[in-house]
């Protein structure tokens, strides 16, 4: 989920092209072979980092009103 939260943090929907977003893993739970992370999973990571940072634009919205 962090990897797809930097993606999408620095990706600019203005001045960037819509991009899909792959990842791949090489880990114990692959046999250490490069394999493609399940499509699911990968929503999955998009959708909850989209949201932490939509909370995170909020959290920091709220905080300005305080000032």
């Amino acid at each position: 989920m962090e990897v797809a939260k930097i993606i999408s943090t620095i990706h600019d929907d203005v001045k960037d092209k819509p991009y899909v977003l792959e990842m791949s893993w090489l880990c114990e739970a692959t046999g250490f072979k490069h394999k493609m992370v399940d499509e699911d999973a990968v929503d999955a990571a998009r959708a909850e980092a989209e949201a932490a940072i939509k909370a995170e634009e909020e959290e920091s919205d709220d905080d300005d009103d305080e000032d």
